[in-house]
């Protein structure tokens, strides 16, 4: 309970007040807290045999490990993003090796739960459901809040076919901004008004062309193509490695950096459109703070650059 308590708090005031390195690391400490008891509670519903030490030391070390894994490496890093962006909306978690500082709250954990089994709570009771019931919905709502990462804009998120143009939400700095294409990406035109379609907008993460399909690869700047409908996949275009790492330091160098030392916008693929012309076909992606992606019918892919304050700018280059 003071976990969740500390965790509400801090996202939802303290970093408000005052963004920084001390209020980001406060919500890694609350995490530590309340995840294990959390997750024991449901791997206990699903599976009530389960002795109960078995449970706290099961769920203390998973925290630990996974919490290191996700940190510690840029791989279980982007396999959180893709986790987390498949039961909520697009998310990036960035590995952070100063964020394990966080680990030894879980000696409070064990201590509390050391505590509480010298006491067990009855096995029956009403306040006893009052409490599974008011505290887990939270837990669990709080826990997806804050490992989604925020996004900040200004990044493009959302692309969407609409009567023969591709409408475009840019998440910017105050508000969504929304732009139009009726030549397949091409120009781009400002919207001064939410789109009649917005209700429809998501972040499709896979289109086709007959049997020339495209996905893209949640946590990255990815794009992955498939000839034969979907069956197999292989890498179409991607930024990785050192490129990605210069492209960061581009954007840093744009001051495009916030308080707390992370990027304005996420460098990830969000979504994509396949449009049909002529006797091929064109790529639009929504690449995040790198903006507009597009492979033209001739194959070559084009970064265009990132749509604010209706004018596209250009990206960094790469070279």
């Amino acid at each position: 309970m003071a976990g969740l308590a500390l965790l509400l708090a801090n996202d939802h005031l303290f970093k408000a007040w005052q963004p920084g390195p001390v209020t980001g690391k406060l919500s890694d400490v609350a995490g530590m807290l309340m995840f294990p008891p959390l997750l024991a509670v449901l791997v206990a519903a699903v599976v009530p045999r389960v002795p109960a030490r078995a449970l706290a030391v099961g769920a203390l070390a998973a925290t630990a490990a996974g919490f290191a894994f996700v940190k510690a490496t840029a791989y279980g890093a982007q396999l959180a993003s893709q986790a987390w962006s498949l039961v909520n909306e697009p998310s990036l978690v960035r590995a952070d090796v100063t964020d394990l500082l966080a680990l030894p709250a879980l000696a409070l954990c064990r201590w509390a739960w050391q505590r509480t089994a010298r006491r067990p709570a009855p096995s029956r009771g009403t306040a006893r459901l009052v409490r599974g019931a008011l505290l887990l919905p939270v837990a669990l709502l709080a826990t997806t809040a804050t490992t989604a990462s925020p996004q900040r804009g200004p990044e493009a998120i959302l692309l969407h076919e609409d009567g023969g143009r591709v409408v475009l939400g840019v998440n910017g700095r105050s508000d969504v901004e929304w732009a139009v294409s009726a030549d397949d990406g091409l120009t781009w035109t400002a919207l001064d008004r939410e789109p009649d379609s917005a209700t429809a907008l998501q972040a499709s993460r896979q289109d086709c062309a007959g049997s020339a399909c495209y996905r893209v690869v949640t946590g990255g700047l990815r794009v992955e193509s498939s000839a034969d409908g979907g069956v197999t996949w292989q890498t179409a275009w991607e930024i990785s490695g050192s490129q990605l790492a210069k492209l960061t330091e581009a954007y840093e160098r744009r001051g495009l950096f916030g308080p707390t030392g992370e990027p304005t916008g996420d460098l990830m693929s969000f979504a994509l459109v396949v449009r049909e012309v002529g006797n091929g076909h064109v790529v639009l992606v929504a690449n995040g703070r790198d903006g507009i992606l597009r492979r033209g019918a001739d194959g070559q892919w084009t970064r265009l650059g990132s749509w604010q304050g209706g004018v596209l700018e250009p990206p960094p280059a790469l070279a």
